[in-house]
């Protein structure tokens, strides 16, 4: 029996994902306190998959276009029918074996649930991998391309109709 589980992140929650993925990626500190924050005020709702008590992964519902990671984009997230999935993550031993794509589920019901009708993602052109997954998810339709704040490459967003 799997001891693997995803959530709806808590307060304890996400100290608990950052300090994981602080100890691997000590500059992403601002992107922790940007997160943290977000969640607080609502613009965000971050998930973590545990095995057991130990964080291995996440991903973050933005609702907002406040929200850091989309830079006032209202077409990737528009506080009323439109939510940007962000910061998917998952530590190497757990990848490939579809808990990745069960935290997407959740995450897809969680923003219907609330009225969200639309959801946007984004890959870098060069992460065909990803893009991959994301189509066979259904996130098809092209939304915009555009260069990321110091980023060589251009980052694709789709969009899929919940």
């Amino acid at each position: 029996m799997s001891n693997i589980h995803a959530r709806p992140a808590s307060a304890a929650d996400l100290e608990a994902i950052w300090a994981h993925d602080l100890a691997a990626n000590p500059d992403w500190l601002e992107w922790r306190d940007g997160s943290i924050r977000e969640n607080h005020t609502g613009m965000a709702q971050t998930f973590v998959i545990f095995n057991g008590e130990a964080p291995i992964g996440c991903g973050t519902l933005l609702f907002s276009p406040d929200c850091d990671a989309i830079k006032g984009r209202a077409e990737l997230a528009d506080s009323a029918t439109t939510a940007n999935i962000n910061a998917l993550r998952l530590d190497k031993p757990y990848r490939g074996k579809g808990h990745m794509s069960a935290l997407v589920k959740q995450m897809e019901d969680y923003a219907r649930e609330r009225g969200y009708t639309k959801l946007t993602i984004g890959v870098e052109v060069k992460d065909t991998v990803p893009l991959t997954i994301y189509q066979h998810w259904g996130y098809t339709q092209f939304v915009l391309g555009c260069h990321e704040d110091g980023e060589p490459q251009a980052t694709l967003y789709f969009a899929k109709g919940l």
